[in-house]
């Protein structure tokens, strides 16, 4: 194991200390986010699946993530786990395709609001921002409506040895769609669980036919409604293999 990663373990340890004192089971009426991986790992390119579609549906209706091997962008909605891939295209995957890093929630708005005029995705980030109450807390995110553009990527399939997260997104396809409708859907997760999870935003596009979506990197829009969950609890399950390396 290497001093690096005897590091990472450590300090997701303590994380998960802070996290699971006294966790009792995800059920589906509570407000818990279900996060298999670890974000640090995968930025560092830790890509083997751990973790099955069929049991990240057992912990949500609503969330992203990849698939083995960085193979595409996620988006669950409903009892519907879906696959952008490398080309653009939008795929139904079967419930044993595993992944290596995921989030998802049984989605429960507890805000409601309609951002009009949103010029960029910095804008839109800006905006989400302010009307985030409690910095500490997680926050499941579902935006839909009529966008005048959306820019997503998708990430085809890597082989090994995997790089890292930071030399794949220098070569990313990226997609743009314009004058369509749709929903944007992730998480906000804050600073204090930047050893198992990436702080900011981290949010994937769903086009409403199926047809397009991906990561998002841009978008403008006239008005679109927002929805927030505000989730305080957190049940982390961590990659199996990383720490051997």
């Amino acid at each position: 194991m290497t001093h690096r990663w005897t590091a990472a373990l450590r300090s997701a340890l303590v994380c998960l200390l802070l996290v699971f004192s006294s966790c009792p089971s995800v059920h589906a009426d509570e407000s818990v986010l279900f996060q298999t991986g670890n974000g640090n790992a995968l930025l560092a390119g830790v890509y083997d699946g751990n973790t099955t579609c069929a049991e990240l549906l057992e912990h949500g209706d609503m969330g992203i993530g990849t698939f083995d091997g960085f193979d595409g962008e996620m988006v669950i909605s409903g009892d519907t786990v879906y696959q952008i891939r490398g080309d653009g295209s939008v795929h139904v995957v079967p419930p044993q395709t595993t992944t290596p890093f995921a989030m998802t929630s049984f989605f429960k708005a507890d805000q409601h609001l309609t951002l009009t005029d949103v010029t960029s995705r910095e804008d839109f980030l800006q905006r989400l921002q302010q009307e985030i109450p409690r910095k500490n807390l997680f926050y499941a995110i579902k935006a839909t409506g009529f966008f005048e553009h959306i820019k997503t990527r998708s990430i085809p399939k890597q082989q090994k040895p995997y790089p890292p997260l930071s030399e794949v997104v220098k070569t990313q396809p990226e997609f743009v769609y314009d004058h369509t409708e749709g929903s944007i859907m992730g998480f906000y997760c804050p600073e204090v669980t930047k050893s198992v999870a990436v702080p900011g935003f981290h949010l994937h596009f769903l086009s409403k036919d199926k047809d397009g979506g991906g990561h998002l990197l841009e978008l403008h829009t006239k008005t679109i409604t927002v929805e927030l969950d505000t989730i305080s609890r957190m049940y982390l399950v961590l990659p199996t293999d990383a720490f051997a390396q």
